[in-house]
Formats: C-alpha cells, sequence, structure tokens
C-alpha cells in the first residue's frame, strides 16, 4: 500500500496515516485530505489472485450507489477511484468515524455491567432508523451489525454497503443471497429466499436487542444450531432480561425479530412512527419524573378514597336493608299479638 493516494483532481491527495479495518471487500484506513484538510476514510478494494471481473463490476457499482446517499445518518462518500489499468488500486473515500461503533459502547456497557437508560436507546433507535429509510429508498443493505454503525461525534451513521443489492433491479452477476453476518441473519437469509427492507428491520431487531440487554437473542457456535435458532426457535422478550424498557420499546424489538417476515414491520417508516405513536412511559427530566410520580400518587389516593366511599355507601345500604327486615319483622309480631288479643280462642295458652 502506498503512502499516497491520488484524488481525482489532485495528485497525492490523501496521506495514509494508518489501517484501521478490514473486511471481506477489502481494508480500511485513516488518511489525511490535504486538499480539503480533513481527515477520511479510505477502503481499499483488494485484488485476489484468480477473483472474476464480476467482483469489480459489483465493487464499483456499490461504491458508485455510496456516493448518491445523502443523509445525516448514513456516511458520506466523498470520492471513487477506478484504476487505470490492472496495476493499480480500486478505492472510496469516505467521511471518517471519529467516535467509534456501536460495537464498542455495547462491549463498554457490558464491562461497565451498566444497561443503557431509555431515553438514550430511543435516540440510538432513531438516528439508525433514519439512516435505513434513507438506504431503503435505493438498497437493501443486507449487513446490518454494530460494526456497520458508527459514530461521527454523538451522530450515529449507517456505514459499509457492500452487501448491498439495489431494490429496483431485477438482475445481477452476483445476488450475495445468505451473505451477511450470522448471529444478525433474518430467516429468509438463511434459506435464500426473497429480501426485502423487512430482512434488514429484522438483523436491526437483532441489534437493539442486543443494545437493550447487552447480550444475544440467540448465540452458538454450531452455525447449524444458530441457523435452526433464527428459522425457529422462540423470541426472547428483551424486557425479560432489562425490566426497566417500557412495555412499549419491548413490543416493537419482538415485533422486529418475528420469524415470518410479513409479521415485521414492512418500513423504518412505520417503527419511526410507532416509536411517536405514544409515549414510552420514560420522564424526559427528573422535575417531569417528580410530576409523574406525584400524579401516580394523587391517582392512587383518589382510588383509595373512592373505594372508601363506595364501601360506606354499600355498608349504609345494608344497615338500611337490615333496618328494614327489623322493622317488618317487629310489625309481623305487633299485629300477632294484636290479632291475638282480639281472637284469644286462636291462642291456646288463653283458652
Amino acid at each position: 500500500m502506498n503512502n499516497f493516494l491520488d484524488g481525482k483532481n489532485n495528485k497525492q491527495q490523501y496521506e495514509i496515516v494508518e489501517r484501521i479495518g478490514s473486511g471481506g471487500f477489502g481494508e480500511v484506513y485513516k488518511a489525511k485530505d490535504k486538499t480539503n484538510n480533513r481527515i477520511v476514510a479510505v477502503k481499499v478494494f483488494q485484488r485476489q489472485l484468480g477473483q472474476d471481473n464480476s467482483a469489480y463490476v459489483d465493487w464499483e457499482r456499490e461504491a458508485e450507489h455510496a456516493l448518491t446517499l445523502k443523509s445525516d445518518h448514513v456516511i458520506e462518500s466523498f470520492e471513487f477511484a477506478k484504476p487505470a489499468d490492472d496495476t493499480g488500486d480500486y478505492y472510496l473515500v469516505m467521511q471518517f468515524a471519529d467516535n467509534g461503533n456501536l460495537r464498542k459502547l455495547i462491549d463498554e456497557q457490558k464491562q461497565k455491567k451498566e444497561l443503557l437508560q431509555e431515553l438514550m436507546l430511543l435516540d440510538i433507535f432513531k438516528q439508525t432508523l433514519l439512516g435505513l429509510q434513507t438506504v431503503h429508498q435505493s438498497a437493501l443493505h443486507r449487513d446490518i451489525k454494530p460494526e456497520n454503525m458508527l459514530f461521527v461525534g454523538d451522530v450515529l451513521k449507517l456505514s459499509d454497503f457492500g452487501l448491498a443489492k439495489h431494490i429496483d433491479q431485477a438482475t445481477r452477476t452476483r445476488t450475495y443471497k445468505g451473505w451477511g453476518t450470522y448471529i444478525y441473519m433474518a430467516p429468509e437469509s438463511w434459506s435464500l429466499g426473497k429480501m426485502i427492507p423487512a430482512t434488514d428491520i429484522y438483523s436491526l431487531g437483532i441489534v437493539f436487542y442486543e443494545l437493550v440487554t447487552l447480550q444475544l437473542p440467540f448465540s452458538s457456535a454450531d452455525v447449524i444450531e444458530l441457523e435452526n435458532l433464527h428459522k425457529y426457535g422462540d423470541r426472547p422478550r428483551a424486557r425479560s432480561v432489562n425490566p426497566q424498557i417500557s412495555t412499549k420499546l419491548d413490543g416493537i424489538i419482538y415485533k422486529m425479530m418475528m420469524q415470518s417476515a410479513s409479521s415485521r414491520y414492512q418500513s423504518a417508516d412505520e417503527i419511526l412512527q410507532e416509536l411517536d405513536r405514544e409515549p414510552t412511559g420514560v420522564p424526559l427530566s427528573s422535575s417531569l419524573q417528580n410530576a409523574a410520580t406525584l400524579a401516580q400518587q394523587l391517582h392512587i389516593k383518589k382510588t383509595q378514597e373512592e373505594a372508601a366511599q363506595q364501601k360506606r355507601h354499600d355498608q349504609e345500604i345494608e344497615r338500611t336493608k337490615m333496618n328494614k327486615v327489623k322493622i317488618s319483622e317487629f310489625i309481623g309480631l305487633l299485629e300477632q299479638s294484636v290479632e291475638s288479643f282480639n281472637h284469644p280462642s286462636l291462642n291456646p295458652s288463653r283458652a
């Protein structure tokens, strides 16, 4: 790897600083963009011995697609370079994520043994869904996982569209069916079935479950067993592990992880609407929390007073009934005495 890469208009525009990652398509480097005075990430496509030309065509297509994605919650791509001959490198210049990824956050919380508060979870969920909303306008991501969810400052952005497939494209040289990361793959991915936006939503549901509970819903070292868990296993409830989250959030995550694609949410829009439809029950501040507590106490007190009042009312009715019975019995005895006095022959004791 050269220490410098050429830009579209400037020679040696990008100075390589260090290697920061790798994947199935190549390696990623941190670099200085000397023309624009900024730090960038450069993803270099690795040439492999015996690799057919279709791989280059697919990677070029995906890189060019990445250049079209513009959103506050998608990693921005700045430039794609194609080699002039067979010896050069294909590389994509992207926005540099300076604050790690979601995997780093999950690992930090595990180490501290601290579950995230619901307000923070909601913020992460919404940012991710806004990114997915943009991606789904033209493509499927097909490799949703914490490692591909990057922080630029405090803003969360989706990245790595190496497995993306264009929604409106009927045929391709490679379909990549079944590709992805095992622990996040939807049942239809394992079965090489039709992949739709709900496929990405399943993977995101697994990520959300992990973020909420700091553990995976399905885990196995055996790939076949893991496949069966995704396809046939019982879906665990996130709330059973983290009872601090609202039933609303728990229900959303559960629906995202349904085995049948038709039973899940069909778009990121649906989930965003669901999140905004009703309050989650989580206070926004200590003052709101105090207000909510006071309201709950007043409600309990009012309920207790109403119950006590109803009890007193019922007791009064019962006393009235008893008094009526006693009066009725007294009148009956009185009438019997008068009758006995007027007709002594009817009373054997007076005969």
